[in-house]
């Protein structure tokens, strides 16, 4: 039986989404409310770096759509942008449906077709002076630990305007990837690739002694 995406695993809001979903249900109200009062403008930015279909074909919201009903709920009160990246060319066209749903009334929503390393920058830019959430649930491998890096170092580093990250860890799939490196060599030829491929050869090696 298949068990990976064309085996309905997107299909289906299964017990780690619904265990995720919850945490970001619990989270996100208090970082717009909080963080947001203070915000210049009161602006928040939210970010859903893979953000799949936005609903389920039973109707159940995914990530995207949790995400859209909280800034619905703080439309009054906080100027909340949000933005959702989703490579998946079908589960964008579902998506990019559902954000427009919400768009349309009223919300600060775009959906982007591609990865979220191609679209970080701008949100970057979008959340200069805001409070800025990051939801990076990747099925598979995510944004490289680097770029995360330089967004947390670089200019958002001060304590205001905060920057939090929500991050799904998959060690099982870092693991399995730095053992295909350490047995085949690390060779990439593109310049993402080479960066991809540093921090899985530092899981492999352990910490340095």
């Amino acid at each position: 039986m298949a068990t990976g995406t064309a085996g309905g695993l997107l299909d289906d809001p299964h017990a780690q989404s619904v265990f995720k979903h919850e945490i970001l249900r619990q989270y996100l109200p208090p970082f717009i409310a909080m963080p947001g009062s203070t915000a210049v403008g009161k602006q928040v930015v939210v970010l859903d770096g893979f953000a799949g279909r936005g609903r389920y074909p039973d109707g159940s919201p995914g990530s995207a759509e949790l995400i859209l009903r909280a800034m619905r709920s703080f439309q009054n009160s906080r100027n909340v942008f949000g933005f959702f990246v989703e490579k998946d060319q079908a589960l964008y066209a579902n998506l990019s449906g559902v954000v427009e749903e919400y768009s349309s009334q009223g919300l600060s929503a775009r959906a982007f077709a591609g990865s979220v390393e191609d679209h970080l920058d701008i949100v970057i830019r979008q959340a200069a002076p805001s409070p800025l959430l990051l939801f990076l649930d990747p099925c598979g491998a995510g944004l490289p630990f680097d770029r995360l890096v330089q967004v947390l170092v670089g200019p958002r580093r001060a304590a205001r305007p905060q920057t939090e990250v929500l991050l799904n860890f998959s060690a099982d799939l870092t693991r399995r990837a730095a053992g295909v490196v350490a047995g085949e060599g690390c060779a990439p030829r593109t310049a993402r690739s080479r960066r991809r491929c540093r921090p899985l050869v530092a899981v492999r090696r352990g910490p340095a002694t």
